[in-house]
């Protein structure tokens, strides 16, 4: 029964099975230092955390996620543990699939992304600015970010999570095409990185509808 909220089963996740398309990625600090401490004395589930999360800003820390399911099948066969089978699925989390971001202020990206943006130097300066009973967003872009060669997204594009086998649709079982953004204007065919569309290079502000 598609959307029941009857149990099936039980399961865990192992991290992954993630989307990341036409983002923007900003980290508030810069670039993330190599060698900054990590926290080792964590569980195998706990690795991904404890490793990545305070030494990188952006997709880079899913590095070692594969990016398909055939790979992730490949890489759980190939595993030789000597005790049972479940430390295979343990230590092997779910691939993400990650394309057409940009990176700004030292946030980086996923070694198999495909198509982004990478300006480690470049900060978009992204404000929240209270004027009375309006409230608007500012941000600035610099004009290659309009070159990543992102697509249109939809429903089916993203394809079926792996644990519970599902796909992703509307309440009637139709395929959702995302062509508009967040405040209702029509995305391009090749549509800008973020939740809004008409944008221009430089300074950006944009009054929100909330």
């Amino acid at each position: 029964m598609p959307h029941s909220t009857w149990i099936s089963g039980y399961g865990f996740v192992y991290s992954g099975d993630d989307r990341y398309y036409n983002n923007i990625y900003v980290s508030p600090n810069g670039k993330a230092k190599e060698d900054a401490p990590i926290n080792t004395n964590t569980k195998p589930l706990d690795k991904f955390s404890a490793e990545f999360k305070d030494k990188f800003s952006g997709t880079k820390a899913m590095d070692q996620f594969t990016d398909s399911l055939e790979e992730y099948f490949k890489c759980i066969n190939e595993k030789d543990f000597e005790s049972i089978d479940l430390e295979k699925f343990d230590q092997t989390p779910y691939p993400v699939y990650i394309d057409g971001n940009a990176y700004y202020n030292g946030s980086q990206a996923y070694a198999r992304e495909n198509h982004n943006y990478i300006d480690e130097n470049f900060n978009p300066n992204i404000k929240i600015i209270e004027e009375g009973n309006d409230v608007y967003l500012e941000i600035e872009l610099d004009e290659k970010v309009f070159d990543i060669d992102t697509k249109t997204l939809c429903t089916k594009c993203l394809g079926k999570t792996i644990l519970v086998d599902a796909i992703f649709d509307g309440p009637n079982g139709e395929n959702l095409i995302f062509s508009k953004d967040i405040l209702g204007n029509k995305r391009n065919d090749k549509p800008l990185v973020g939740p809004l569309e008409n944008l221009k290079a430089g300074i950006n502000k944009i009054k929100l509808n909330i």
